[in-house]
């Protein structure tokens, strides 16, 4: 009898000591709530995106802290309106930087438009280039906050999600590449403001286009080609349904800007993997000059300082064209037809009007 009163009490302790470690995690964790909403559950009701054009005052220059009145909506020391957050799920090391922008961008628009104010982490690759409108938070401030939030994954890849513009009340992650520019081109030049360059990557980018104006004459128009190839020619990406340009198509883009502009130059922009490729297949008779040894922002900035743009895959071509304003042309058989990615494409949701 005293054996099985030993064991009763055993178990008692183990289950009580399990409920306190289960209790003590589901604190750290922040309690989330997640939520999985697959495509069709998005098409199924479409809304329109109502946009709220309503920027939180000061908002680049909040300091959040684990006291931090935001963090306090529960006891209700704060407006829940207007201090939810919106968490974007964009701190991932194997996106480009130019998925990374269109993550921020989205998620800025749509912090926007559902009246949220937009949260990094403070160690976010983005900032290390940008100087961007968000309150800054350690793993240890949310952590610590036992913030409660809805994590809500959009599905690939380049469309638009209308009902992401209505998110239920409470604070919300957003996780997806979120391509498409309705997102956020409503605020079009706030986001130009925010993507400006620091001090000593926009005068290597403006020293660069110095020195090939120096060896021209005239009125000269700049066109930047971004060249991406590398990655793309895989077979995972090719089965995915990824397309690189071929020569054809970049010869002809040439081409167009050739007719239109008597006095012009193209700068190339690619990766030291396709350089020697770009070399091979592009006409060097022309005006041509490459960027070679610099960094990805170093690139973009240079991209930037061009005229007008020409592009084949990829989300950091579409960034130059957008930065840049001016003419893009772009690769029209990019995704291959009823493959996995056309599937998640809509062109006029990924490429801007004209």
């Amino acid at each position: 009898m005293r054996q099985i009163s030993l064991t009763v009490i055993r178990l008692f302790v183990f289950i009580l000591t399990a409920s306190f470690i289960l209790l003590l995690t589901k604190m750290n964790s922040g309690n989330v709530d997640y939520h999985e909403l697959t495509e069709v559950q998005f098409e199924r009701e479409l809304q329109k995106c109502v946009v709220d054009s309503y920027i939180l005052e000061d908002m680049g220059n909040n300091k959040l802290s684990a006291d931090s009145a935001v963090f306090r909506e529960k006891a209700g020391s704060v407006n829940p309106s207007t201090y939810n957050l919106t968490i974007a799920d964009v701190d991932s090391s194997e996106a480009g930087l130019g998925n990374l922008m269109f993550m921020y961008a989205s998620m800025y628009g749509l912090a926007l438009t559902n009246n949220r104010t937009p949260v990094l982490k403070t160690n976010h690759r983005l900032l290390k280039y940008f100087t961007l409108k968000v309150i800054k938070v350690t793993n240890e401030d949310i952590d610590s906050s036992r913030l409660e939030y809805t994590k809500v994954m959009v599905p690939c890849c380049a469309k638009y999600f209308p009902n992401l513009c209505n998110l239920s009340p409470g604070n919300h992650q957003i996780s997806g590449y979120l391509q498409s520019w309705k997102y956020f081109d409503f605020v079009k030049p706030d986001i130009l403001e925010q993507f400006q360059f620091d001090l000593k990557t926009s005068q290597l980018a403006k020293e660069f286009i110095s020195e090939i104006k120096k060896g021209l004459s005239g009125q000269i128009t700049l066109i930047g080609v971004h060249v991406r190839r590398g990655d793309m020619i895989s077979k995972k990406n090719i089965d995915f349904g990824h397309q690189v340009a071929t020569t054809e198509y970049l010869k002809n883009a040439m081409l167009y800007f050739k007719q239109k502009y008597p006095k012009l130059a193209f700068v190339i922009l690619t990766s030291n993997d396709d350089l020697s490729w770009t070399k091979q297949n592009i006409n060097l008779t022309e005006d041509i000059y490459f960027s070679e040894n610099h960094s990805e922002i170093e690139d973009l900035a240079i991209l930037t300082h061009c005229n007008h743009t020409i592009i084949t895959t990829g989300t950091f071509g579409w960034w130059g064209g957008y930065l840049t304003g001016g003419t893009t042309v772009y690769f029209r058989d990019w995704p291959r037809a009823g493959s996995p990615l056309d599937k998640g494409t809509n062109h006029t949701e990924y490429f801007p009007k004209s």
